[in-house]
């Protein structure tokens, strides 16, 4: 906390406390503080002042307001948790302080101790105004406390004794009705505080309460004499306190306890110097000058004994056994003695001391039986003497009893450890008795834990099995239990009850089972429960319902109707932990178990009244991080957000609350769309969301309590935004990329095929065109030279069209063979084609490519057209220009090359000649491949045709 001396202490809606302090706000959860004062860290929790000397909540708008001892006046979120409006009064230089902080149905009014009154309209940004009640007041007089009663109304006590009634409306009418108070002008009022129809006035010289109805105050009443100094009320409980001790009166019943920890000597140091109180619905929150302290149930159905309340009397350090002598006496076996324990006053004596008892029963009065490990003794509870077992019970020498049982008709049962035998002893007068063996027909099956009685049967719990036996007709009935998925011989019995028609059995190990009446196994109770401890030692039914279990670690409620288990601990105001398996008793609606360093004693009647609480759960903050960044939002309502982008990390950081046990919780939470099972965080209040993919999910959150008491699912709807390219349209977008990239290149490859397709159909136009009729002259010359017409004329034919079809065909092998597609390539076949007929032809043939044209790459459709295109021109020449040179040079042109195949012949006059299939033959090659072919010639001049690409 910011500092001690709290000046006042709340409780908001949500279920937080506020303490104000001289040295800051102080939001608290039951484990941690939130501190607002002008040196906070964070903006939103910076206050315009530090020594808070009032706080009052304005439920309908979620804020809280608060005024400290400079004027300075604040607005507190409660949702975010943030300040959002600041104010100074700017009273420092009338020498005045405020004492309250109201809040009506309409406005904030701030109160000074002088004559000044401050107001502003709650749905109005406007700051707040100032009234003078100067002149209306007493000479002389201040205000010590104010209190709102109703609508636009303030009750105002003044330091001379009186109070006066204020009431102003929309137009600030001001209207004074002073009130008769019974106390004197020498009287200060500490606190007040208004619940119901009723006003509590805590003052020097007592508790008043004054009560109002629609025509006014009536007049008051004195609760308590004394010196108050603050007070509390809820629904059941008015609390108030001195200087030294700390009372609560029921509202119902009107008794008044002084509050007091259990087995503290001394409680001086815990309620001395309480300045403010504040209780909630089972919780107490007091502030003094030196400490904080939570009283977290005020009715507290357990008590717990160990320490007497006379100087010098032993402590209780491991009761073994208990039994009930009355209303108000408990009678103890414990490791150094025998005694009892007056749960009324704590009162502790002791019968004898300096051995270890195991058990007792009543002989009579005065006398009890009791038995420790081989030894049996009469102990006088009076005069603390100690004999001999009388002759009669002469046969327990070197044994012990280890289980014991009281009928109402003075019958006792009880059965022995070493000798394992039943007992039945019949006391008949003060000091006589009479004892008989039980004849159990299979001793072997008697090893007693305890032995209970229901509707005229007797039960002897026994370690594997239940012997019940019917006094009246002496007859034995052996009921073996079987626990499934325990190991069989492994059950141990520890205890039963009945409740209607069922039995409850505690087995040691296994939990508490469910039977039918003939003990047949229905289910474990405890099995899915979260029980602390399945090892069960006694077992108790009450009314309405309810089931309570001793263990080796707490005690178990089991509420029978819904099967839910509640545990408790030390922590819960039991002595210990650690209970005995003999030790317990049920007496007059209240229970007591006994064990280590004490003794339990439980209320059941209390118990039912103060039901564990569900404890609450909030969303702090949420915590983003990036790689560069953090920030966080605060606002514990919100139920849906969504995470940026760039976000690597997000904590959810959470405020369970649960002041009846602060520090016993743990959180559990699921993503649903990850998994429907819980996972444990323990005590954890922070949730890390790692890892997961964009989208949106459903986050539950749970806290829940030791004794597996829930709170209410917190539900979040978190979207995590994905990245630019984790976005549908990106991914539409690379979907639509890639298919347009197939697509293109199913397209392409389609071209491909027709142009493979179109290239193969044009060299088989070319075989049957050419070569076919080529083939075809072979054949007509063959046939002539067969029958002998111009025989040497039509071999010789047939020798030139053979040349020439070879020369084709290899053409055609050449444009199909994939490794020659390059212009190195097409220069060979140029030069294959021209230097034999240039040179039968008497002229000269020169073809150049430069080397940065050479290695470039033709398709099989330019290789063949560039190819035709030339030959064609080549020929053309020979045949038609009378040239004595060709030549032909290549350069590059761009992406493509261009081709010039020139003669130095007697060329023609472009404009008068004609032109020929030749010509058209190459154009229309040249189209082909997106080429054109241009003719330059001149008489006497030769000629010039440019193949270039287009």
């Amino acid at each position: 906390m910011s500092s001690p001396n709290p000046r006042k202490i709340i409780q908001d809606k949500f279920g937080f406390f506020w303490i104000g302090t001289q040295d800051g706000l102080n939001r608290f959860d039951g484990n941690t503080f939130l501190i607002y004062n002008t040196g906070a860290g964070s903006e939103k929790l910076k206050t315009p002042g530090n020594d808070f000397t009032d706080i009052t909540e304005d439920t309908l708008n979620s804020t809280i307001w608060t005024v400290n001892s400079n004027g300075g006046i604040c607005r507190i979120d409660l949702i975010a948790a943030s300040v959002t409006y600041k104010y100074n009064l700017g009273i420092a230089a009338l020498n005045c302080n405020p004492v309250n902080i109201i809040c009506t149905d309409k406005y904030i009014v701030a109160v000074t101790n002088s004559s000044f009154i401050y107001f502003k309209n709650k749905q109005q940004s406007e700051n707040f105004k100032q009234i003078d009640l100067g002149e209306e007041l007493p000479l002389n007089t201040s205000i010590q406390k104010a209190v709102h009663i109703y609508r636009n109304t303030i009750l105002l006590f003044l330091t001379n004794g009186t109070s006066i009634l204020y009431d102003f409306d929309e137009n600030l009418a001001k209207e004074l009705v002073s009130i008769n108070i019974p106390w004197s002008s020498k009287v200060k009022v500490t606190s007040v505080i208004k619940y119901k129809d009723n006003i509590y006035v805590a003052t020097t010289e007592g508790l008043f309460k004054l009560s109002y109805t629609n025509t006014g105050l009536t007049t008051s009443q004195i609760i308590i004499a004394g010196n108050i100094i603050s007070i509390t009320v809820n629904n059941k409980y008015l609390l108030y306190n001195t200087s030294k001790k700390v009372f609560c009166q029921n509202l119902n019943t009107k008794e008044v306890n002084e509050l007091a920890y259990s087995g503290m000597s001394d409680n001086t140091n815990y309620f001395k110097n309480i300045y403010a109180l504040c209780v909630s619905e089972n919780s107490l929150l007091m502030g003094g000058s030196s400490n904080l302290c939570l009283i977290n149930k005020l009715n507290n159905p357990f008590a717990k004994f160990y320490n007497g309340i006379k100087p010098n009397t032993p402590p209780l350090k491991h009761v073994s056994y208990i039994d009930s002598k009355n209303d108000s006496i408990v009678r103890f076996c414990d490791g150094e003695g025998i005694g009892e324990i007056n749960i009324k006053t704590s009162d502790i004596k002791w019968y004898a001391r300096e051995q270890s008892y195991i058990s007792f029963f009543n002989l009579n009065s005065d006398e009890l039986l009791v038995s420790g490990e081989n030894f049996n003794k009469i102990i006088n509870t009076q005069n603390k003497q100690v004999r001999e077992l009388p002759a009669s019970l002469a046969f327990l020498k070197g044994d012990f009893i280890i289980s014991v049982y009281r009928a109402v008709d003075s019958t006792i049962y009880f059965a022995t450890y070493k000798s394992r035998k039943l007992y039945k002893l019949k006391i008949t007068g003060q000091h006589s008795f009479k004892i008989n063996e039980l004849a159990v027909p299979d001793s072997s099956i008697l090893n007693v834990n305890n032995i209970i009685s229901y509707q005229g049967l007797i039960y002897f719990v026994c370690v594997r099995n239940i012997v019940t036996y019917n006094p009246e007709s002496n007859t034995f009935k052996n009921n073996k239990i079987r626990c499934p998925g325990f190991p069989e011989g492994v059950e141990i019995l520890m205890d039963l009850c009945k409740e209607q028609d069922f039995f409850y059995l505690a087995v040691y190990g296994y939990g508490i089972v469910k039977t039918d009446l003939n003990f047949k196994f229905i289910k474990n109770l405890t099995e899915n429960g979260n029980v602390a401890s399945n090892g069960f030692y006694k077992i108790f039914n009450v009314k309405d319902n309810w089931i309570f279990a001793s263990s080796n670690n707490g005690l178990i409620a089991l509420n029978m109707s819904n099967e839910k288990v509640l545990n408790f601990t030390e922590n819960d105001g039991l002595h210990g932990n650690s209970f005995e398996e003999s030790s317990g008793c049920f007496y007059n609606g209240n229970l007591a178990f006994g064990g280590i360093n004490g003794i339990t004693k439980i209320d059941v009647t209390s118990f039912k009244e103060s039901i564990p609480l569900q404890p609450l759960l909030y969303l702090n903050s949420i915590n983003f991080r990036s790689e560069n960044e953090s920030w966080e939002k605060r606002n514990f309502l919100i139920k849906d957000f969504s995470v940026p982008n760039n976000v690597t990390n997000v904590v959810l950081s959470l405020i369970p609350i649960n002041y009846e046990n602060p520090l016993e919780y743990f959180i559990e939470y699921r993503v649903k769309e990850i998994s429907e099972n819980w996972i444990n965080n323990g005590k954890n209040d922070n949730i890390q969301l790692l890892g997961l993919s964009p989208g949106i999910y459903n986050v539950e959150i749970r806290a829940k309590t030791d004794k597996g008491i829930s709170s209410a699912v917190l539900s979040l709807k978190i979207q995590f935004l994905p990245k630019w390219y984790q976005t549908w349209w990106f991914k539409f977008l690379v979907i639509l990329v890639t298919g347009s990239i197939i697509y293109a290149f199913y397209r392409y490859r389609i071209r491909q095929i027709k142009k493979q397709h179109e290239i193969r159909k044009n060299i088989a136009t070319d075989l049957h065109d050419d070569l076919g009729s080529t083939l075809n002259s072979v054949k007509v010359f063959t046939n002539l030279a067969i029958s002998g017409v111009k025989q040497e004329e039509s071999l010789q034919q047939v020798k030139d069209n053979l040349t020439e079809a070879t020369m084709s065909l290899r053409d055609m092998i050449w444009v199909l063979d994939d490794s020659l597609d390059t212009v190195d390539e097409l220069v060979t076949r140029l030069k294959q084609f021209a230097f034999p007929i240039t040179a039968a032809s008497n002229m000269e043939f020169v073809i150049s490519a430069g080397s940065d044209v050479n290695s470039r790459t033709l398709t099989k459709e330019e290789k063949r057209n560039l190819f035709l295109i030339c030959k064609e021109a080549i020929n053309n020449s020979i045949k038609y220009s009378g040239a004595t040179q060709i030549t032909v040079a290549i350069i590059p042109a761009g992406k493509k090359i261009q081709i010039t195949v020139a003669d130095n012949g007697k060329g023609f006059d472009d404009a008068t000649v004609k032109k020929g299939y030749g010509l058209k033959n190459m154009q229309y090659r040249a189209g082909q491949v997106k080429y054109s072919v241009s003719i330059k010639s001149s008489v006497g001049k030769g000629t010039n045709i440019i193949i270039a690409g287009v």
